[in-house]
């Protein structure tokens, strides 16, 4: 069964407002990227075209999830650069460019933890019932 598994990379990231800019109840925000964004995303940066959304969790908090091999890059930048990129996605989204982001993030680098190396899995087109069962 275990073979026939795939591992997925995601990097859930927590991000912890002061004050939220939010209403209770309506915490989401899905992004959407034209091609030429992606084409023309920097290096600095790029990875945040690769946060597909932003999901409440309380009344102060967002989980933010980041997909693929930018979860990868995100899981070694500092808190910091994160931060950094969270603000300037909710500020292109959202349009407020005097919008306050996160003072801070909680998250595990599970993509680079010896005892995990991956946060997903899913089954292959080689998976069977019986590898569930």
């Amino acid at each position: 069964a275990i073979k026939n598994m795939r591992p997925g990379r995601v990097s859930k990231i927590i991000l912890h407002f002061s004050t939220p800019f939010w209403f209770p109840g309506e915490g989401t925000i899905n992004f959407i990227w034209t091609n030429q964004e992606l084409e023309t995303s920097d290096e600095e940066d790029g990875w945040i075209t690769s946060v597909n959304g932003m999901y409440e969790v309380n009344s102060t908090d967002l989980r933010m999830w980041v997909v693929g091999e930018a979860a990868n890059v995100v899981d070694t930048l500092p808190d910091d650069d994160v931060i950094a990129g969270a603000t300037k996605l909710i500020r292109k989204f959202l349009g407020n460019s005097e919008l306050v982001g996160p003072k801070r993030i909680t998250r595990h680098t599970w993509l680079t933890d010896p005892y995990s190396l991956g946060t997903w899995s899913y089954p292959s087109i080689h998976s069977q019932h019986q590898d569930y069962t």
